[in-house]
């Protein structure tokens, strides 16, 4: 298959899992809130949230395997890539079993220090932080393979596995309204369950498809050069997962503090909600991130860079068609999707997804820099910048600050942190402020003015259920505008080869 064929496979494959996954979360979120309460749904997001904030290890591993099996793969290197997979299956057991152990040992000053959790629900407190550390050994487990499906550009199996994922999540939600017991241990107990199904089908899948994953694991095959070498890049990844984890997370242990449990579940909604939302940006960028770092393993740096922007511009224009029609309509969405919706949840949900859109101008090029290989300096500049949001969130609180204030707070650093990813990608890459204007910037402003002007138009005169309508016009709107005015000669030419590509391809 060609490369382009490749990625709009990949992309739709992520888009069908996503859609599934999108009905499935917002049924099962509504459900889950409605059972567990907000005082315990709370609870379960405070404390996950505290939990997976470690779990940047794990996303900094798997950007690292990622990264160097892709490299190698553009180089054709198969017997660096054999090393490549042993080291990380390695890497991750060791690093695994410190984190995990670290975590247990800190049980009793997260949950009853840390924490302000009601005296009567810190047992169920302790329970949940214990399947949430259970949940990050076994996933980081399944992490190395994840990683070579990536590489290998094989997202159509891993969208299976995620669909999967989510249809089991159904059951277990529905089962919250039968249980008469604790209905916050049962939860977390079950999404643990469904973490050990994702791992036997990953490493069961890997094993059979590929030869580098069907080595045992064994201190022998562990080669010392490149484990320093990974070890090193790891490192650095892991600062920059630490500060984004870090500021989500940290901001919601500071609203536990300042406010209530409530609070914290509409902070918790606004993080879902826009997660489902998004995947039409993060659908692209998954399919076309590895192309970036073949491109660089190749040699072809003008051709990676090109990428980037490609990644950038359409993964903004993409989140943009659903992000419109959910802020002029998004007080109807939250009292359509949730039977009682906690206070300042529309706030969260528009401010993040601004904040997201922001940062979507320029994010792609964190992984153009990735296949660069130099990720000491970026994350120290890029990085710094965004976990800098808490000291200053903590002093506006402090200060007697609200929500929206916060909020306000956070955009503006995610502002700040895409203006010198740009500015840095220059310094050290060569990127041309003149060609990202360009191709990135100027081509977005007439898709989104219009499309923005088209939404709010239609909000006045149609409510309710028919915001799906004008969801379906952003989509026509975004995709026309974007077509007139938002290509430019090459994307128009590829864009062209590849749709002859599928016409030829379909008479086959």
């Amino acid at each position: 298959m060609n490369p382009g064929s490749r990625v709009v496979v990949n992309t739709t494959a992520q888009y069908i899992r996503t859609f599934i996954s999108v009905i499935v979360s917002l049924y099962t979120s509504r459900v889950v809130l409605d059972s567990l309460g907000q005082d315990d749904f709370g609870i379960y997001s405070v404390v996950g949230g505290v939990v997976a904030m470690l779990a940047f290890i794990k996303t900094s591993l798997a950007q690292t395997t990622q990264r160097y099996l892709s490299f190698n793969y553009g180089k054709q290197d198969t017997d660096m890539v054999q090393r490549v997979f042993n080291n990380s299956l390695f890497t991750q057991l060791l690093i695994s079993v410190l984190l995990c152990g670290t975590l247990l040992a800190l049980t009793v000053p997260v949950t009853e220090h840390l924490l302000k959790i009601p005296a009567d629900r810190i047992q169920a407190a302790k329970v949940v932080y214990y399947l949430m550390i259970a949940n990050i050994f076994v996933d980081m487990q399944s992490t190395p393979y994840l990683a070579a499906l990536v590489a290998r550009e094989n997202i159509v199996y891993s969208s299976i596995v995620q669909i999967l994922d989510s249809l089991l999540k159904i059951p277990i939600a529905v089962s919250l309204m039968m249980i008469a017991g604790d209905r916050l241990k049962w939860y977390s107990f079950m999404l643990f369950g469904i973490c050990i199904v994702n791992y036997i089908c990953y490493r069961a899948y890997c094993m059979i498809k590929y030869p580098e994953c069907r080595k045992t694991l064994s201190f022998k095959t562990v080669d010392k050069n490149t484990f320093r070498e990974m070890f090193s890049f790891m490192g650095w990844n892991m600062y920059g997962s630490l500060c984004a984890a870090g500021r989500s997370q940290g901001i919601a242990v500071l609203l536990n503090n300042f406010f209530t449990t409530a609070v914290n579940a509409a902070y918790g909604i606004g993080n879902s909600f826009f997660g489902q939302i998004s995947f039409l940006s993060n659908a692209l960028c998954n399919a076309i991130n590895p192309r970036i770092i073949k491109a660089e393993g190749s040699g072809n740096r003008a051709r990676m860079l090109r990428l980037s922007e490609m990644s950038c511009k359409f993964s903004f224009l993409l989140l943009t068609m659903a992000a419109i029609p959910a802020f002029v309509y998004m007080d109807t969405i939250l009292s359509l999707w949730l039977k009682e919706v906690p206070e300042y949840t529309a706030v969260f949900c528009n401010y993040i997804m601004l904040a997201t859109l922001l940062n979507l101008l320029s994010a792609n090029f964190s992984t153009a820099n990735q296949a660069v290989g130099d990720v000491r300096r970026y994350n120290l500049y890029i990085s710094t910048i965004r976990i800098l949001t808490i000291p200053v969130v903590w002093l506006l609180l402090w200060r007697g600050c609200g929500v929206k204030v916060v909020m306000i707070c956070f955009m503006a650093f995610e502002l700040a942190a895409a203006v010198v990813r740009v500015i840095y990608m220059h310094l050290t890459v060569g990127l041309s402020y003149r060609s990202y204007c360009r191709n990135v910037l100027l081509p977005v402003i007439p898709v989104v003015a219009v499309n923005l002007a088209v939404c709010w138009g239609l909000s006045r005169v149609l409510t309710g259920w028919w915001f799906l309508l004008t969801s379906a016009i952003s989509v026509l709107v975004t995709g026309g505008m974007t077509l007139l005015a938002g290509l430019t000669g090459d994307e128009r030419e590829e864009l062209i080869a590849l749709w002859n590509r599928l016409k030829e391809r379909f008479r086959r």
